[in-house]
């Protein structure tokens, strides 16, 4: 492969690494937020808080392309959410 390609790659691997701390830092917020809804009664599923996420992060991206990549990625996101919501002992698989 060429230097170039390996650079990218390593750009990419040092992005992924940020993402994932962060991704790890959100799943910790949503497992807190998933214990107060079951004190309090609430559905984990919130078709209103979608929606304003997906607002969110549809501004800041700057080209359209990235804004659906962003999109696609934030309802797996929201899957995966809902699922550690509901799961008392939430694995990940």
């Amino acid at each position: 492969m060429g230097l170039n390609m390996d650079r990218y790659r390593k750009r990419i691997d040092r992005i992924d690494r940020r993402v994932a701390r962060l991704l790890e830092k959100r799943l910790g917020q949503v497992l807190l937020i998933g214990i107060e809804k079951k004190k309090n009664g609430i559905d984990v599923s919130d078709a209103e808080r979608e929606t304003e996420v997906l607002r969110n992060v549809s501004t800041a991206v700057k080209d359209e392309r990235a804004g659906r990549f962003v999109q696609s990625i934030y309802g797996r996101i929201f899957e995966v959410s809902s699922r550690a919501q509901k799961e008392e002992n939430w694995t990940g698989k």
